[in-house]
């Protein structure tokens, strides 16, 4: 049996060799994961996304780099996913070089899209010509997430993966261009260590995090906050939520930009995945490929190449 688990634009090839039993040999497969709070500690950066000079006022909930490493021989991959809008090449370049024990390209970086956590971009400043990236925020990123990857890659045991399929219920996502073409499917991969106790669960699944809107101004991981929350309770294990092909554009499907409903929207979803680990197939033990590609994409927007001559 071959599984091909897309996750964040690269390759991760699990190929099946059955359930294993406590006989590993000579390249055990291994995971490791890590877990570590990215909240700022500096009053007053601008929230990335909405519109320009949204300065956060409070923290509704902690904010976090996750890891998660696996590893059999000689191939090493991580996989961290950052409850922030998004990172720049250089910065993701930046992260990777500081960790001299994996291959730059084997770390994969993604993040949720979260739009109320602190730009990391620079499309958010006070008004469109000012960069709201606070630079001493993103070094404190970078190096946070660097130590994530560093302590999942020390933090490796043993381990076999449980996969699981579910679909997302309804009034949970919307596509808000095309309503009839949407991927509904949550793809779900648990670690488990030989005793079958959970070590980690994987949750991907496409959904803009933007229950809170413009006129939210708490940091937040929105909904992605209590879907993770479900699923460590269940678990008693990290919960690592990567999202999917989001397009423009999927969104959650709310009736209000509330707490509430991102509350509705994380735990409704975290009960599917909760539910689905019921009936998934393993624990298996796998064999471990990687292969990553960069793709250019050329820019056609003569305003965007316009604005990035002149330094916007």
């Amino acid at each position: 049996m071959r599984l091909v688990m897309l996750f964040v634009g690269a390759v991760v090839v699990l190929l099946m060799a059955g359930c294993g039993g406590s006989e590993e040999g000579p390249q055990p497969f291994k995971v490791g994961v890590a877990s570590v709070k990215i909240t700022p500690e500096k009053e007053g950066l601008y929230l990335g996304g909405w519109g320009e000079n949204r300065r956060y006022t409070k923290i509704h909930d902690d904010i976090y780099a996750r890891a998660i490493v696996f590893e059999r021989g000689d191939t090493k991959v991580a996989w961290v996913a950052l409850d922030l809008v998004g990172l720049m090449e250089p910065d993701v370049e930046d992260i990777r070089a500081r960790v001299k024990d994996l291959p730059p390209a084997n770390i994969v970086i993604a993040c949720s899209h979260v739009h109320s956590a602190p730009d990391t971009i620079g499309l958010w400043g006070p008004d469109e010509a000012t960069c709201g990236v606070d630079p001493e925020y993103l070094e404190f990123v970078k190096a946070r997430t660097a130590d994530a990857i560093k302590q999942a890659l020390q933090a490796t045991h043993v381990a076999r993966v449980r996969l699981a399929q579910a679909k997302a219920p309804a009034r949970c996502a919307i596509n808000h261009q095309d309503a009839a073409t949407i991927d509904s499917t949550i793809s779900i991969l648990q670690a488990v260590n030989p005793a079958d106790e959970p070590v980690a669960t994987v949750v991907n699944w496409a959904c803009h995090p933007e229950c809170l809107d413009k006129h939210n101004l708490e940091i937040t991981s929105d909904y992605v906050h209590w879907l993770r929350q479900v699923v460590e309770a269940d678990t008693g294990a990290p919960c690592i939520f990567f999202n999917g092909a989001l397009g423009g554009m999927v969104s959650p499907d709310i009736e209000e930009h509330t707490f509430a409903e991102a509350e509705r929207v994380g735990t409704t979803v975290g009960q599917v995945v909760v539910e689905a680990l019921k009936e998934a197939e393993g624990p298996l033990r796998p064999d471990l490929a990687f292969r990553s590609e960069k793709v250019t994409v050329p820019v056609a927007n003569e305003t965007l190449r316009q604005a990035a001559k002149v330094g916007l």
